[in-house]
């Protein structure tokens, strides 16, 4: 039965190359009959009026996949902004000259994700999918940058089965979702981080201090609902009865490791039965 599984998970697998290579060649198909320019991400300096093109892959896309000639329109792009329209002039197996027409640059305040890395956390969106075995994880990027994710961060969990992710090859997958999907901005797949970390990172609720009995300066009650991460029992020794607040908190605190998420609703103590009788006749 087990083998039967493994081999149906194999089948399913080679279906799914092949599905994606059957996309990809109809995409290249249909700029093709639609006579479009193709777009690619390029590291040279598109301020130029003749730029170098001596990528081995782009030449070949261009001379053997596309056939594209002298005179012929191609897009280029720096993926920060730059969107250079320009017209072949040479054509070789070595190189490709490209002679510039125009060229547009684009904010990126103009778009979703304004900012540049992680500092505007707040203002964008940043996909943060726990690392996925075999080839799943690379779909992900694929499929997620077509639909215009601009930043990923890679999750290690605790099951995570898999943590050396090829990032070389990430990235050329999200430049080719990028250029296919006529994208301007090129996204941003940041180091593996765990969730843990990756929270307490971004978050701008990080807990300074805790006290129940309202000593201090405060601004937010407690809701009574905490979820903690296993390694939190190690805090609390064998057969022994501690208080979370006054013993677990603080050592949190100091680490720097408790945050709350607050929630902009009305709080109801029900911690006596005559809170809890007010509470349901409010019910």
């Amino acid at each position: 039965m087990l083998g039967n599984k493994s081999t149906w998970c194999n089948l399913l697998n080679v279906i799914k190359i092949i599905l994606l290579r059957l996309l990809k060649i109809l995409k290249i198909l249909f700029m093709k009959i639609s006579n479009k320019a193709p777009r690619f991400f390029v590291s040279e300096n598109l301020n130029l009026e003749e730029v170098l093109i001596k990528d081995k892959n782009i030449i070949h896309q261009l001379q053997k996949v596309l056939r594209k000639k002298v005179s012929d329109e191609v897009v280029l792009l720096d993926g920060e902004g730059i969107e250079s329209f320009g017209v072949i002039k040479e054509i070789s197996k070595k190189e490709v000259v490209l002679e510039k027409q125009k060229m547009k640059i684009h904010q990126k305040e103009n778009y979703d994700d304004a900012g540049d890395g992680l500092e505007n956390f707040s203002k964008k969106i940043i996909l943060a999918p726990v690392i996925l075995k075999k080839d799943n994880f690379e779909l992900v990027i694929q499929k997620c940058t077509e639909i215009g994710i601009k930043n990923f961060q890679p999750i290690i969990s605790e099951r995570t089965e898999k943590d050396n992710l090829n990032f070389e090859r990430l990235e050329k997958i999200s430049r080719e979702a990028s250029e296919q999907s006529e994208k301007i901005f090129l996204p941003k797949i940041f180091d593996t981080k765990t969730l843990e970390k990756f929270l307490i990172e971004k978050t701008q609720n990080k807990i300074d201090n805790y006290n129940k009995k309202m000593e201090g300066k405060a601004n937010c009650v407690d809701a009574g609902i905490q979820i903690f991460r296993k390694s939190v029992l190690d805090f609390i020794p064998e057969n022994e009865k501690i208080s979370l607040e006054e013993k677990i908190f603080p050592i949190l605190i100091k680490n720097k490791e408790m945050i709350a998420f607050p929630v902009n609703r009305r709080f109801y103590d029900i911690g006596t039965f005559k809170q809890l009788k007010k509470f349901n006749q409010i019910l």
